[in-house]
């Protein structure tokens, strides 16, 4: 697994957690285009990870977007589960 920079793990934890909190209200409300734009966006900080990586990456960040409570960890465990330097 790639290295991640503990800076741009926490900047993806950010990003994810203002979504999150954005539409915590409206649970259940994003369609698949906005989740998925949502989704993008919250990776922008990574740089060189491979396309296997951000697959699980992206069903981590869109689970937690979508139930935070529930996910937060298994984001965690995605962004711990490469090697942050």
């Amino acid at each position: 697994m790639p290295d991640i920079d503990r800076n741009e793990a926490e900047a993806v934890l950010y990003r994810v957690a203002t979504v999150a909190f954005s539409h915590e209200a409206v649970v259940g409300t994003l369609d698949r285009d906005a989740l998925h734009a949502e989704v993008a966006w919250c990776l922008e900080p990574l740089e060189g990870i491979s396309a296997d990586n951000l697959t699980w990456l992206r069903a981590a960040i869109a689970a937690a977007i979508v139930d935070p409570t529930s996910h937060r960890q298994r984001l965690r465990s995605a962004l711990g589960g490469t090697r942050i330097r």
